[in-house]
């Protein structure tokens, strides 16, 4: 039997979105771990000036 084709085109499409959406969740725990960083950071920073 072969397969239905419109079936076989849309997987890649929804493995590209799901390839697209776990990049885009790692790139957003990335930033929040800088942002985390940058924070600290300051407040080192403003410790030292005290």
């Amino acid at each position: 039997m072969v397969p239905d084709r419109s079936t076989a085109n849309r997987m890649p499409v929804l493995s590209d979105c799901f390839n697209a959406m776990f990049s885009i969740r790692s790139v957003y725990s990335q930033i929040e771990n800088q942002i985390d960083w940058l924070l600290e950071a300051e407040e080192e920073g403003i410790r030292c000036l005290e």
